[in-house]
């Protein structure tokens, strides 16, 4: 239960800001397992994500290069293989449709379809 009272406690002031990704990232960081205790925190935090980075990729590079350089798809794939709610895997699959639809520039599209992390997603079975 700290864990969870940790993740709350440092966010940032301004939600649009390289400071509020890296912190939803160290959200995923400090759950890497998801439960009933932090399932809703993950689903916030994956829809959060998303949310940034079509805002970083209209106005701040930096937000891309955060999550190439922490390889958030990677992060991605490990909840994805985890047996848990089907709710996060709706919001994995929600967040991925939004990325892949609303990202405009070049390097995005290209980090998202030049590794297996898609197809990953397209052949995981969805029980």
């Amino acid at each position: 239960m700290r864990a969870l009272w940790d993740t709350f406690k440092l966010k940032p002031k301004n939600k649009y800001s390289l400071e509020h990704l890296k912190y939803l990232y160290s959200i995923l960081i400090k759950n890497p397992q998801i439960n009933e205790q932090n399932r809703s925190i993950i689903i916030e935090t994956l829809r959060q994500i998303a949310e940034l980075l079509i805002w970083g990729d209209q106005h701040n590079a930096g937000f891309l290069d955060f999550f190439l350089e922490k390889n958030l798809l990677g992060f991605f794939i490990n909840i994805l293989s985890q047996r848990t709610n089907k709710t996060v895997k709706i919001q994995l699959i929600q967040t991925l449709s939004i990325l892949v639809e609303n990202l405009k520039s070049k390097d995005a599209i290209y980090y998202l379809f030049s590794n297996n992390h898609i197809n990953e997603f397209i052949v995981h079975r969805f029980d």
